[in-house]
């Protein structure tokens, strides 16, 4: 017995060997890449949640091997298998890892993961480092609620920021509490990543392109987000990867177009970025992009992407020759799968060297003072102890000489140089040390003026963005030689403003100084220079662009339903929030078209394409925050969010009317006692104008294709109408006092009279009734009899064909009340239709 319990232990032993064998398997090469694939393969995509893993491929395009994430235990993460927008994947600077966003939840789930709030279903950032172990980096129960999480960053410090279609751009830290909101500029966010030590993200909602956030990696909230590579709005960026010196961009763009989609190539010249042209076009790729990664190391950058084909989509390469090369696609995903992101694989051979440094060109050269300027590439894997500018006469000067000192932080970097000699010409270059050796960027030269000059300002950044009011920072670099008279700010809404347009005035000369623009406009671009002015001349800063937010009131729905006596709303372009019920289904099966209520009055909330997270629910109590729009006569609800307050909330009752009004306008109403003209939809299809009397009035029921009721029965005698009335008129301009309907949402909305007893077949009678449930049906003409059974709602729940003298009949299983009985002589089609009662 202890020789078989020996042998059992060196089995283990060996089996033990073997499972650490194979996670060793699992690390990562430098060099090749990384893709994360949702679906197992098997079950179809879906987006209740699809499992996700990790594949390491080749850059030929071998799959090396793949990572399967936890679907179960205590940290289960999957994504939405039908979000494009999901799935992203970004690497850290320092290469050492990568990270992923999902939900914490096994799959699949009961219904959409994106649509049910981070509470239920929380939002997960999970880390892979080299050697494939992944870890949960950060939970949140609060941010991105009713939407997705695309994408997350780590600094590989312990920071992570992360973004998706709500919140904004969110900074989760090293514990719980270390949390923050750190930019709301823009809240539907694709992609985010850190470059040179700077955050940036990606949108494609408001103005598209690739936005800095703060300066540097920012932690705190209230940052300003400047839209810094502005694609144009019929691009559609998406993931986006800089070069070193942050003078190169690759932007993918997941447009099908020829002409907006492809892999944008931007490049930086002098702060300001421009698109050179648009690759991965060639050949048969008709198709956009969505992530990227880039291999710098050749002549020419290698670009791995993964395309937006809507099924089995494609991983391709690209070497950055021309705009005319053709992709090669070097992986294929599989039935049920979908590439996602895709990144160059985290690894861990850092290797310390010494930093490298650029020397840019100068800016403000005047005849006693110059700027410098230059760019730490590379801190070389160790601390940057002292950096900047070394000048002087002479060729190549060094930091044994004349130099400057700045901050070691990766980037840009200038030192104002003063106290020069007029119409001489300096040597000046970039410097860096580390604890490796010191580094210098090419010599180049300046020569200053033989006389003062204008002043040199720079538009720095602005902040406190609000509705009305901005602060701009800004700071006169150097006085040209000569005294500084006046300085501030011009702006306006135009681009290229001057003196001419508004400004303002500062005090003091050289320095940093700030102004604070008042008397704005809500949700409105202006454009904005500082100024400086000398006994020379004045001289413009650089240009900035910003847009104020809008000030967000909440009104009750009566608020904004006030008309004039031509039916026009007074509240359009109004933005504002609102909150109501949710009544109805949603009229449309593209987008939005729904309506909200509260206790006095109704309004229509219209999308034409975009969901926003809302799946329309009767019962939910949803705040919405949008613009106020009228659309032939009906006011609307114009979205930018919608977020679920609360579920199975009583509904209103239906106010009874006998006209319809534009008081009544999107309010839930009744009508009682319409005779049926013409257009009921007896076979389902599309949306049937139905007409019905009301008296002398002619009353329009829209059945929408959504609404239950197409495909039943209509009313032959008297019936009553439950719905909400809407409006579209025949006109586009005012007035707009007609084309008033009746919108029922389901079968329980027609009520069928049964006062209203037709008696045609006068040989039928039914006996006893009122009765228990147990009743006859004798028919003296002993033809066949068809007999129908309804509720009071017009629901049919009992029907059967008989040929006898009498029958008996037993609805006593079903509930006490009224119910109504038709029977049809099947031979002389004479209908007898009579009230029914249970006791």
């Amino acid at each position: 017995m202890k020789n078989k319990y020996f042998l059992k232990l060196i089995f283990l032993s060996i089996l033990l060997i073997s499972l650490t064998n194979v996670n060793v398997k699992a690390q990562f090469t430098s060099g090749n890449l990384v893709v994360l694939k949702v679906g197992d393969g098997t079950t179809a995509l879906t987006s209740s949640g699809s499992p996700i893993f990790l594949q390491q491929y080749t850059p030929t395009g071998s799959l090396v091997n793949t990572i399967t994430f936890p679907t179960t235990g205590t940290n289960p993460v999957c994504i939405s298998g039908t979000a494009s927008s999901e799935g992203q994947l970004t690497r850290s600077p320092d290469g050492s890892n990568v990270c992923v966003t999902g939900y914490k939840i096994a799959p699949p789930y009961t219904s959409s993961l994106s649509a049910t709030t981070s509470a239920v279903i929380n939002r997960v950032v999970m880390k892979v480092d080299n050697t494939g172990t992944i870890s949960t980096a950060a939970t949140t129960a609060t941010e991105f609620s009713a939407n997705n999480i695309r994408s997350a960053v780590s600094d590989g410090n312990g920071n992570y920021w992360a973004v998706g279609g709500t919140t904004g751009v969110f900074h989760f830290g090293a514990t719980a509490s270390d949390t923050a909101l750190v930019s709301n500029t823009s809240t539907n966010i694709r992609f985010v990543a850190i470059y040179n030590s700077q955050l940036y993200y990606s949108t494609a909602k408001g103005t598209n392109g690739v936005y800095q956030v703060g300066t540097g990696m920012p932690t705190t909230t209230g940052q300003t987000s400047v839209n810094v590579i502005p694609t144009k709005s019929t691009s559609s960026p998406y993931g986006f990867i800089m070069n070193a010196t942050a003078d190169i961009c690759y932007i993918a763009s997941d447009s099908l177009s020829l002409s907006t989609g492809g892999i944008e190539k931007w490049v930086s010249t002098s702060g300001v970025w421009s698109k050179v042209y648009t690759l991965g076009k060639g050949g048969s790729f008709i198709t956009g992009y969505r992530s990227l990664a880039v291999d710098w190391s050749g002549t020419h950058p290698t670009i791995y992407a993964t395309t937006a084909d809507a099924t089995t989509n494609r991983i391709v390469k690209i070497i950055d020759t021309d705009s005319t090369v053709i992709p090669t696609v070097i992986a294929t995903a599989a039935t049920n799968t979908m590439f996602k992101g895709i990144a160059l694989a985290p690894a861990n051979n850092v290797v310390a060297v010494a930093p490298t440094v650029k020397t840019l060109s100068t800016s403000g050269v005047t005849s006693n003072s110059a700027i410098c300027n230059g760019n730490l590439v590379s801190d070389g894997n160790s601390t940057v102890t002292a950096m900047g500018i070394c000048y002087g006469a002479t060729l190549n000067p060094d930091i044994v000489g004349t130099h400057t000192s700045v901050a070691g932080v990766v980037g840009n970097f200038n030192a104002n140089i003063s106290s020069l000699t007029a119409g001489t010409t300096y040597h000046y270059r970039a410097y860096a040390t580390n604890s490796i050796g010191i580094s210098y960027g090419a010599d180049s030269t300046f020569t200053t003026a033989t006389s003062a000059v204008a002043p040199v300002v720079t538009t720095v950044n602005y902040s406190n963005l609000s509705p009305f009011t901005v602060s701009i920072n800004c700071n006169v670099l150097n006085d040209g030689g000569n005294t500084i008279t006046a300085r501030g700010v011009c702006y306006s809404t135009g681009t290229s403003p001057t003196l001419l347009n508004t400004h303002t005035s500062e005090t003091g000369t050289t320095g940093t100084f700030t102004s604070n623009l008042t008397g704005l406009s809500q949700g409105t671009t202006y454009y904005v220079r500082s100024y400086a002015t000398n006994g020379i001349g004045t001289s413009y800063g650089n240009e900035l662009s910003f847009t104020t937010t809008y000030y967000i009131p909440t009104y009750t729905i009566s608020q904004v339903k006030l008309i004039n006596a031509q039916g026009v709303a007074d509240s359009i372009n109004t933005y504002c929030k609102l909150i109501g019920v949710v009544h109805g289904i949603n009229f449309t099966n593209s987008g939005l078209s729904f309506y909200m209520l509260d206790a006095n009055a109704g309004i229509n909330v219209y999308s034409a394409s975009a969901l926003y997270g809302y799946n329309v629910t009767e019962g939910d109590r949803i705040r919405v925050i949008g613009k106020i729009q009228q659309t032939r006569g009906l006011i609307e609800m114009l979205p930018d969010s919608i977020v679920k307050v609360s579920t199975g909330n009583t509904l209103n009752t239906p106010l009874v009317v006998t006209t319809l009004t534009d008081a009544n306008e999107s309010y839930l109403i009744k009508m009682n006692s319409l005779t049926y003209i013409s257009g009921w939809p007896t076979i389902a299809g599309p949306t049937a104008t139905v007409l019905a009397k009301n008296g002398a009035d002619t009353i329009t029921i829209e059945i929408f294709s959504q609404c239950p009721l197409q495909g039943t029965a209509a009313p032959v005698n008297l019936f009553n109408i439950i719905g909400l009335q809407s409006q579209y008129t025949s006109a586009i301009t005012p007035p707009f006092l007609t084309g008033y309907y009746i919108l029922p949402r389901s079968v329980s909305d027609l009520i069928l009279s049964v006062n209203d007893i037709q008696n045609e077949a006068s040989n039928i009678t039914i006996y006893p009734n009122p009765s228990n449930g147990k009743f006859n049906v004798t028919n003296n003409d002993k033809n066949n009899l068809d007999v129908s059974i309804y509720t009071l709602q017009g629901n049919l729940i009992y029907h059967t064909i008989t040929n006898k003298l009498t029958t008996s009949f037993d609805i006593s299983n079903f509930s006490k009340g009224a119910y109504f009985i038709k029977l049809i002589d099947t031979k002389t089609n004479n209908t007898h239709t009579s009230k029914l009662i249970i006791q």
